[in-house]
């Protein structure tokens, strides 16, 4: 019966976001295991049996909880394991499985309350479109297994570099994306500096090679006029800018004129 209700315990963490069926197993688990602990404690108690109920109707009726509360942590136990599927599946949705980061679609779920925010004054939230030059070379020199060693190792080093509210995100193959809440286009332009700056003093070790990387970057702010396309074009364009400017470098996005 202590088991079972540790195990009730354990199902019903999370109760308040927890399924209908969910609720239902860790109340039916704790009342059987209760009917369970009550039909011990009776045999010991009452030997003889306490008026019309005999010992055994109390056998009877724990032999009986006792098998519904075998057969509840059965479910219990199928139930967790696919809502622990269900949940990996929704998180595979927006993260990315390599660097651990959210995806493209993860960052913009993100992404998008920050825009609508912008239409009120504040500070602004900035956005850095960061690409790692000349990555394919990698892929093709060392193979996938070292290009996907240097992502990930270009992420941590992005992150020492960033505040616990800041969030990057990988647009796919070797460019990811960073969210600065709060932060000025100067300021973003001090962070990204610093972002290149690590990355380029970053050596990867794979195997007997030591692979040195450097990366561009597009940075702008997010505008009360902003879509989300039109903040990546702009962002897009300023990385643009700066793998024609000569890789390695840091390029802001051109000021535009606000609508009044």
């Amino acid at each position: 019966g202590l088991f079972a209700i540790a195990g009730a315990a354990a199902l019903g963490r999370g109760w308040s976001a927890g399924t209908l069926l969910r609720r239902y197993l860790v109340l039916s688990s704790l009342l059987l295991a209760l009917a369970v602990m009550a039909r011990g404690l009776l045999t010991l108690l009452v030997p003889e049996g306490w008026g019309w109920v005999s010992p055994a109707i109390v056998q009877g009726v724990g032999i009986g909880a006792l098998y519904l509360m075998m057969i509840n942590s059965a479910f219990a136990w199928l139930l967790l394991g696919r809502e622990q599927q269900q949940a990996e599946l929704a998180r595979l949705e927006v993260v990315d499985a390599l660097t651990d980061v959210p995806n493209r679609r993860g960052f913009y779920q993100t992404l998008t309350p920050w825009i609508a925010l912008a239409r009120r004054p504040g500070m602004p939230t900035a956005l850095i479109i960061l690409n790692l030059d000349h990555f394919k070379r990698v892929n093709d020199s060392y193979g996938h297994p070292v290009g996907d060693q240097v992502l990930k190792a270009m992420v941590d080093v992005c992150k020492k570099q960033l505040r616990d509210s800041d969030l990057m995100g990988r647009l796919g193959g070797a460019e990811f994306a960073i969210q600065l809440p709060r932060t000025s286009q100067e300021d973003a332009l001090m962070v990204a500096e610093r972002i290149r700056n690590a990355v380029a003093a970053l050596p990867v070790k794979a195997g007997k090679a030591v692979i040195n990387m450097t990366a561009s970057l597009g940075v702008t702010t997010v505008r009360a006029d902003d879509t989300t396309v039109s903040l990546f074009k702009r962002a897009d364009e300023a990385l643009q800018a700066a793998k024609q400017a000569g890789r390695n470098r840091v390029a802001e996005a051109q000021a535009g004129t606000l609508p009044a």
